[in-house]
Order: C-alpha cells, then structure tokens, then sequence
C-alpha cells in the first residue's frame, strides 16, 4: 500500500510538471522540453508499472527484490537515470549558450545593446517601417565634457553616471524603442512612427530630465547635460547610414552652438 501511495503522489508531481512544460515550451528549446517530457514520461510509466507489481505480482518483502521482473525494474531505472544526466546536461549547456548570446548582444557596464546589436536590431525596424511606409526617428547623444567628470572624480564613478545616464534615457522611450550605446559616452536611440515635431519634443524631454537630474555618486552630487543631433527620416527613401551621417552632424553642430542642445535636422 505504500508502494500505491508513494507512486500516485509520483505520478501526479510528473504529470504536473509535464503540464507546466508543455504551457512553458518558449521558455526553453524544443528539443530540450521534449526531452524532459520524454524523460517524466517514462518515470511515470515505471511508476504505473511498480503499482501493477505491487497490486497484481507476487507478494514483496522488498520491491526490489530479485524476481523475473527485476531485469525490466533496472533497465528502465538505468534509462530514467540516463535521460535525466543527459537532460540536466543539454539545459546547462544551452542556459550557457544564451547567457554568451545575451553578452555578445549587451555593453557590459549599462547593460544596453551593444553596436553590433543595435545595428542588427535597427535593420529589423527598419524592415517594419519599410513594410508599413512609416517613418522613423533617429538620434545620437553625446554627454557634454564627460572627460571633465572623469577627470575630476575619477573612471569608476563616470561609469556609474553612464550606466545612471543610459537608465534615465531608457525610463523615457517605449518598450518598441531602440536604445543602445555606440561607445564611450555616446548613445544611440531609434524610435518607431515619429513626425519632427514630435521628435523634437521627445529629445527635448529627455534633455531636460537629465539636466535637471541630479546623479548621486558616492556621496556626491553630480550635474550633467547632453546633446543631441536627430534626424526623422522614410527608410523607403533614404538608407541607415546617410540617416547616421546627418544626425551625427546635427550633434556636432548642438554641440558648436554651445552643448546642452537637441538639433533635429530637416530633410
């Protein structure tokens, strides 16, 4: 009766967490979640049959007791225990896979896409706005004196404003947004259906959340601006890299006009 017992709680925790598997299938690969069903699947099998032996075969002192049935007990809990190494195995294996993919996507201080990435991402956009005929807004920002901060407080604290910095700007775009850093203190933003006039706006609110943001660095208060250079842009009429060039420019000319500024170019 123990026997019954124990593998009736067995059999409904397996068929629980094969449940949960099958609902759960794009949390992990295909291949792995059939493997584990595969695997539960079998166990539950074994414990019908260990049910069985109890209820119907001869009578035990032990289960495992030599008897005609214990070569067919041991191969399936060898298999069972095979299965399962090769299970935890492929899932250890591919979790690695995907936190190497995840870092090769990432910049390792913010946490942001990389330039790789972003670039990779943006032709997927891009293809979007291609599709629908919409437009698209894109920005550079650059961090005014950021050589100052460093300079004055030292690296490690200018890469806590940076990692700050990048957060701020993220809190203020939408999820379908595209943030990420193009190196050292420059950002790159791509957002989805833009007009101008709303560009505008959009860089101007940022800009003045981080002016008016005060960044608390170990104890002390730390102050920043930053410019930006846009440009809003029909991907069916001018390509990524002329839309690069011309908001690189409008940052470099915000910048000659005294910092602190958004210059969204006309087209």
């Amino acid at each position: 009766m123990r026997i019954v017992i124990f593998s009736l709680y067995t059999i409904y925790s397996m068929y629980k967490m094969i449940k949960a598997i099958v609902y759960q299938k794009k949390e992990i690969t295909k291949h792995i979640s059939n493997l584990i069903c595969t695997l539960l699947t079998l166990s539950l099998c074994f414990e019908v049959y260990k049910i069985f032996v109890a209820l119907f075969g001869p009578k035990l002192d032990k289960f495992f007791e030599a008897n005609n049935n214990e070569g067919i007990r041991q191969i399936l809990l060898q298999l069972t225990l095979f299965m399962l190494i090769m299970g935890i195995f492929l899932i250890s294996n591919k979790i690695y896979e995907n936190e190497l993919e995840v870092r090769s996507m990432t910049d390792s201080l913010t946490g942001l896409f990389n330039r790789n990435a972003f670039d990779q991402l943006a032709k997927m956009k891009i293809s979007k706005a291609e599709r629908n005929n919409m437009k698209l807004g894109l920005a550079i920002c650059d961090i005014d004196h950021f050589k100052r901060v460093n300079d004055s407080y030292g690296h490690s604290i200018g890469d806590k404003i940076l990692v700050e910095f990048s957060n701020l700007i993220k809190n203020n775009l939408r999820i379908e947004d595209l943030l990420g850093r193009y190196g050292g203190e420059e950002f790159t933003i791509l957002i989805l259906e833009m007009e101008e006039s709303n560009m505008i706006l959009k860089l101007e609110e940022i800009r003045k959340e981080i002016e008016k943001n005060i960044f608390l660095i170990n104890s002390k208060n730390i102050n920043i601006n930053a410019s930006f250079g846009g440009i809003v842009f029909n991907p069916n009429d001018m390509d990524i890299k002329k839309a690069f060039n011309i908001a690189d420019n409008a940052l470099y000319k915000a910048k000659e006009l005294g910092r602190n500024k958004v210059i969204v170019q006309s087209i």
